[in-house]
């Protein structure tokens, strides 16, 4: 539920768009209440011989029966056209605000991908941040779409209908109800693998990816060592292993699926009973008996899209939790609480006022803390390791003046890259310090830093 709740607040923006669906909801299942009615009222009072309702008294004799009959069926094309048009506008507004969800979370990956340190991504296949990135993220609109606005429609189609079907007749609707006992225990029962089930696919899905990623940029060595078919019996295993996470995952719904029907035929064949019961009782007529039968078939709906909701919403939320552990990732380097402002000479000059000025006028105010580079790099006993126990760098110390060039010769391997990754702070050095004109890279705004640096 943390991870629900946690997921919707990317949909929070668009609460005015969610209140006209909301209105449009209801509007739609006023309608859709009111279908069965005109058909009932044919059949107990045209077709059969019970009394009209008092407002259609006027039209119930012979020689009105065929006018009845017309408005009624207009009724009932207009109740389904109108019905039809309220879902489809509640629909597509649903549907750009779930889409509007998934652009946040879409860019607020990405800005935290451009955020992490290099150490995340070198530690990380980059196939399988693309799949999350671009895949994983939709499992946030089914979320919002399946999870709320189907849930909720549901839900108020449910209480509603129950309510009609209480006032027609009590013991059936009681009876409609002994399915919901029977279908909570099914969605309990298989939320849980259907979730772990969901989570290893996805999982095997983004190696593939990956794989593909990686291959495509090695394919010239791919090619030089001739290695294609080894590339290809690697790749067919990865989709293999993908192909059987996903076969499970489906023979998990498939069978939850199997069982949810088998609740609903039992419930249906109960009614049925005691509903002809009934009317051969004298106790419901035949008109009341086909709209029970309607609603049956309604409240049925909204527990089967319960049901299905389950197996949706606990496919998307191992979608969601994989995006989470991109967002939850701590940042390596970041600025400190009160980070120094840098500054070029040149870009000190743009800080005055231009000549063309008025007399007088002073310039923009300047942080008292603000380093003005000149560009002397000091490396002071620095050690690095990408990983423990495998250092790369062990403590290398040298002074660069400003104004100076200077070269870093060596074989390959040996660290050069690395130790100039530490001047924009790509990473921070696991020992030692990295000093700009005598400062602590750590104290200075990261992105004046890298501002500096060509």
């Amino acid at each position: 539920m943390n991870r629900l709740g946690r997921a919707l607040q990317f949909f929070r923006p668009d609460v005015d768009r969610l209140v006209v669906v909301a209105l449009l909801l209801l509007l739609s299942i006023g309608a859709n209440l009111l279908k069965p009615w005109p058909l009932a009222l044919m059949i107990d009072s045209v077709l059969g011989d019970r009394p009209a309702p008092i407002w259609l008294r006027s039209l119930s004799s012979s020689a009105q029966k065929g006018k009845l009959v017309f408005l009624l069926g207009l009724a009932v094309l207009l109740l389904h056209l109108g019905q039809s048009a309220l879902s489809s506008a509640q629909n597509y507004l649903a549907i750009q605000a779930g889409l509007s969800g998934l652009r946040r979370v879409r860019n607020e990956v990405f800005a935290c991908l451009q955020r992490l340190s290099l150490r995340f991504h070198q530690g990380t296949r980059s196939g399988d941040l693309i799949h999350r990135a671009a895949w994983d993220t939709y499992a946030f609109q089914t979320l919002f779409q399946q999870g709320l606005v189907t849930s909720l429609t549901a839900v108020l189609s449910l209480l509603l209908m129950l309510g009609v079907m209480w006032k027609l007749n009590v013991v059936l609707t009681l009876v409609s109800l002994t399915v919901v006992p029977f279908l909570l225990l099914v969605i309990s029962q298989f939320a849980r693998k259907m979730t772990e089930r969901g989570l290893a696919a996805q999982q095997a899905d983004s190696q593939v990816t990956s794989f593909v990623q990686q291959s495509i940029a090695a394919l010239p060595l791919i090619q030089s060592y001739t290695r294609e078919e080894y590339e290809e019996s690697a790749f067919t295993s990865r989709t293999a292993a993908a192909m059987e996470k996903r076969l499970s995952q489906h023979g998990w719904e498939l069978v939850y699926w199997l069982a949810i029907s088998v609740v609903f035929a039992f419930g249906t064949a109960g009614l049925i009973w005691f509903g002809s019961h009934q009317v051969l009782a004298g106790r419901l007529t035949v008109g009341q008996l086909l709209i029970f039968l309607a609603y049956l078939t309604q409240v049925y709906e909204p527990l089967n899209q319960l049901s299905h909701v389950g197996a949706t919403v606990a496919n998307a939320l191992a979608g969601t939790q994989r995006v989470f552990e991109i967002l939850d990732t701590p940042e390596e380097v970041k600025d400190a609480p009160n980070p120094r402002p840098v500054l070029s000479a040149r870009e000190l000059a743009t800080t005055a006022p231009p000549s063309s000025a008025k007399k007088g006028a002073s310039p923009r105010p300047l942080d008292p803390r603000t380093l003005i580079a000149e560009g002397a790099v000091e490396f002071e006993r620095v050690s690095f390791c990408y990983q423990k126990s495998q250092p790369v760098l062990h403590e290398v110390s040298c002074r660069i003046p400003a104004g100076q060039s200077a070269a870093l010769i060596g074989p390959s391997g040996v660290g050069k890259t690395t130790l100039l990754n530490l001047l924009p702070r790509f990473f921070d050095p696991t020992d030692g310090v990295v000093r700009l004109d005598g400062v602590d890279l750590r104290e200075l705004r990261l992105k004046d830093l890298r501002t500096q640096i060509a």
